[in-house]
């Protein structure tokens, strides 16, 4: 009996040290992509096996589970406590939200909006119905100035801002609408780009690849003050995601504090969801001093609320 629970311990280590490596050295082809998306949970049952072993007298398992656990800590820490910069909050009140294809209920979102003063919200499968719901709700009064390509399926976005609008752009080559566009606030000119990069595929993590590297290379290639929000089919242990933050993006949920936040795949309140894909980044603005998430009904993603 010993000698099986030690086997199972120490294949359980091994599997979380794989994905610790992985996600270390950017390998995260086919199915290894998912793997790494679930780093913290790889770290937390290392730790386990880590106790198991050490009861057992299998002092070096236990030694390399703890190191497992301590190397995803160290990752993970700083998006526990809170960055609060010298630079004066802009007041910029910022929402994305993932429709499930149009499904995602239209008076949820803007009631939304209306109680937490959002000032710009970016929507990700975005359908022609979706947008008549959604006006029909009044999101049209609340935000007057919009960006809008719905789509087929999931692959429609729109943005919806309480602040003109002076430049529309999209990002070329993507399978799903991608678009940026030129904010006037307050406290002057910003970039705010919808996202929604190809997922990948449970089998084949390289699907999509190519889609989400245009929008890695045009969100790098930007300057001046920038906000990028959406649905990123990445999380913060994936590639994607790594790219950003080495190019100057803060997300939200680190300069926040906010922790492990995760938005999908939501129950709309009846599961809890299981790993963080949707995100708002910036670069160039005060950081994001609160993180909010929401569950939308009919949504299997949780909208997310940053203060800017």
């Amino acid at each position: 009996m010993r000698l099986a629970i030690l086997s199972v311990a120490g294949m359980l280590v091994a599997g979380a040290a794989f994905v610790v490596l992985a996600r270390a050295l950017g390998w995260q082809a086919g199915l290894v992509y998912f793997m790494v998306s679930l780093t913290p949970y790889a770290a937390v049952v290392a730790l386990v096996a880590a106790l198991l072993a050490l009861l057992l007298g299998a002092r070096w398992l236990a030694l390399v589970g703890v190191l497992v656990f301590a190397v995803v800590a160290v990752w993970w820490a700083p998006m526990f406590w809170q960055d609060r910069p010298a630079a004066p909050e802009s007041g910029l009140r910022v929402m994305t939200a993932n429709l499930a294809v149009g499904a995602g209920d239209s008076l949820t979102v803007v009631e939304a909006v209306r109680a937490h003063r959002v000032d710009v919200v970016a929507v990700q499968e975005l359908t022609s119905d979706a947008v008549s719901g959604l006006q029909a709700a009044g999101l049209g009064r609340a935000l007057p100035h919009s960006y809008l390509l719905p789509g087929e399926g999931a692959t429609g976005s729109g943005i919806w801002s309480r602040y003109r609008l002076t430049q529309r752009t999209e990002i070329e080559g993507t399978a799903f609408a991608n678009i940026g566009t030129v904010i006037e606030t307050h406290a002057g000119s910003v970039l705010f780009v919808g996202v929604h990069p190809l997922r990948a595929e449970l089998l084949s993590g390289d699907s999509g690849s190519a889609d989400r590297r245009r929008v890695t290379e045009y969100l790098r290639a930007t300057t001046g003050p920038i906000i990028v929000a959406g649905d990123f089919n990445a999380t913060w242990d994936n590639v994607p995601v790594r790219e950003l933050v080495e190019a100057g993006f803060i997300d939200a949920v680190d300069s926040a504090g906010a922790g492990l936040v995760r938005t999908w795949p939501s129950g709309s309140g009846r599961w809890p969801p299981v790993v963080g894909i949707d995100h708002v980044f910036s670069r160039g603005m005060p950081p994001a001093r609160g993180v909010e998430v929401i569950a939308i009904p009919g949504s299997d993603h949780l909208a997310m609320l940053a203060s800017f």
